[in-house]
């Protein structure tokens, strides 16, 4: 077992299980700033990816925040529309979702459609749901990241 096994376990049933395009998980490294642990599905510039401090951008600005930000239609938000990883992967519906266990705020999971999305009440349950699962899954390999060791997502 690899030290991102579990990560990517993570990301990769969220797509499967939940029917969407693609999967990010971003956790909290000991200086407070996120850092891609894993993905799944579409993915186009892995290497691009940056470490975001907690507040900026969709990433930082959803983990410091308690509630999911859902965009059914990333095109008309003009927020999302516009961040690079989005408009290449062809994102048509995203979801931020902050991660909690224990107590403790871990990172986030972002969820995306290449298709359109209501998210709809019961769809909302689902990921949420399915987002307090995976932090339970990632909490007892925080360590991992918090000390630093690790490379990179995959």
């Amino acid at each position: 077992m690899t030290q991102f096994e579990p990560f990517d376990a993570v990301v990769e049933c969220a797509v499967r299980l939940l029917g969407l395009s693609m999967a990010r998980l971003r956790l909290f490294d000991s200086r407070q700033r996120l850092r891609v642990m894993a993905y799944a599905g579409r993915v186009v510039k892995a290497e691009d990816w940056r470490i975001v401090p907690i507040g900026e951008g969709f990433a930082g600005k959803v983990a410091a925040g308690s509630e999911p930000v859902w965009v059914p239609n990333v095109r008309a938000d003009k927020h999302v529309r516009d961040i690079p990883w989005v408009r290449e992967e062809e994102i048509a519906s995203l979801a931020g979702l902050p991660l909690f266990a224990a107590g403790r705020r871990l990172g986030m999971m972002a969820v995306g459609s290449r298709e359109e999305r209501a998210f709809a009440a019961e769809e909302r349950e689902l990921i949420q749901s399915y987002a307090a699962m995976a932090a339970w899954k990632v909490l007892p390999h925080q360590h991992v990241v918090e000390q630093g060791r690790f490379d990179a997502a995959k």
